[in-house]
Formats: structure tokens, C-alpha cells, sequence
């Protein structure tokens, strides 16, 4: 499994070339310059949903390589190679996490002002927003293909832009969450519901994986 794991980590930052840096590093200065003290959590959420955009990129450079066929292979079975694909969806969120810390950081060197409650839902939304995103749209992708993955994933953008939007324009704010985020129950209720979608959505595409593993050999063996 360390093998998978690794080649799914080394086709993630194949993703993040120049480009994706570019755009990461336009959009910051953008959230810097318009944002104020929400600079660096309103660029977290940017970078967040990339993470996610990133392992569908990652899935599409498999099929251009016909890596699939190779893999089914090799003898690992379903379980293992999903599992480890979404093992390295976990240790990707380290990025996130990161990219949370320094953006905050840049807002604070500009704006001379460090707000513990955005730092704390950046940090929160950098561990939950690539889970969410990839958990909903990797089952997709096993089942139905990439592009339908894409097309079902267009409205999470939405979403996510939505939510952003709002923050810039002042209408929510991060002290009306705190009130949420500062009891017991919310918090570990939302654990393990990100827990529960994240093993569901792993048993979905292993599924899918066999499912479709299964007729591609009915076909080549008739």
C-alpha cells in the first residue's frame, strides 16, 4: 500500500505546477489587498477547494497513462488501492492546513491584527473542505467517469464561492460561529459525521472499482 499511497502523493504535486502556483499566489495577494482581516481565511477556502480539484487531476493523469490496467495487475486487491488512494487524500489536508497557516500569517504582516477565531475556522475548514469535497466526488468518478466526478462536483464550487463571497462582503461573520463551534456536542458530532461520509464514500468506490474492473474482463475474456 506504501506504494500506491506514494504514487497518489506524487501525482497530487505533479498537479501544483506553475500555473495552479500563479493563480494560488494571485488569488492571495487579491484576498490580501480586498480581504482585510479575512484575508488569509478567505484564501484558505480558495486553496482548500484546489486540494480537492487537484485528486480529480490526479485520477485524470492516471487514465492518460492507462495506469488502471497495469494496476489491476498487480497483486493488491480493490481495498488496498482505494484505501491508500484515500490515505493520501488525508495526508494531503496537511497542504491545506499549511496553506491555512502561512495565508493567516500574511494577513497579519499586512494588517497588523491576529483574529484567533479566523485562524481557528481556516484552520478547521482546511481539514474538513478537501475531505468533504474529495469524499463526494471520488464515488462519482469510480462509478460514472471523470467528467460526470467534475460536473457533480461544479455545485460544491458554487458553494464554496458563495460562502467566500459572504465573508467579503460582511454579511456572516466568524464570531456568529463561534458560539456553534465552542460547544462539545457540535464539534465531535461533526467528526464523525465527516468520519462516517469519509468510510462510506471509500466502500462506494471500491465498489465501483470492482464493478467496473469486472465487466472490463467479461469483455476481454468473451
Amino acid at each position: 500500500m506504501r506504494g500506491i499511497i506514494y504514487k497518489d502523493l506524487c501525482l497530487f504535486f505533479k498537479g501544483l505546477n506553475k500555473w495552479i502556483l500563479l493563480l494560488l499566489g494571485g488569488l492571495l495577494v487579491f484576498f490580501v489587498a480586498k480581504g482585510g482581516v479575512h484575508a488569509g481565511m478567505l484564501f484558505s477556502f480558495a486553496l482548500d477547494m484546489m486540494v480537492g480539484l487537484l485528486h480529480l487531476t490526479a485520477l485524470e493523469e492516471e487514465e492518460k497513462a492507462a495506469w488502471k490496467p497495469y494496476q489491476r495487475t498487480l497483486p493488491v486487491n480493490a481495498g488496498t488501492v482505494i484505501t491508500g488512494k484515500y490515505a493520501a487524500i488525508l495526508l494531503t489536508v496537511l497542504v491545506s492546513i499549511a496553506g491555512a497557516l502561512l495565508s493567516n500569517l500574511a494577513a497579519f504582516a499586512v494588517y497588523r491584527a491576529f483574529r484567533p477565531e479566523v485562524l481557528g475556522l481556516s484552520l478547521l475548514m482546511a481539514a474538513v473542505i478537501p475531505l468533504l469535497w474529495t469524499a463526494f466526488s471520488l464515488p462519482f468518478y469510480y462509478w460514472l467517469g471523470s467528467q460526470i466526478a467534475q460536473y457533480i462536483s461544479m455545485p460544491l464550487a458554487f458553494l464554496l464561492f458563495f460562502f467566500v463571497k459572504n465573508f467579503e462582503d460582511g454579511l456572516w461573520a466568524v464570531t456568529d460561529m463561534m458560539p456553534l463551534l465552542g460547544s462539545h456536542f457540535v464539534p465531535l458530532a461533526g467528526v464523525l459525521a465527516l468520519a462516517g461520509l469519509f468510510l462510506a464514500s471509500l466502500a462506494l468506490s471500491a465498489s465501483g472499482y470492482c464493478r467496473k474492473g469486472g465487466r472490463r474482463f467479461a469483455r476481454n475474456h468473451l
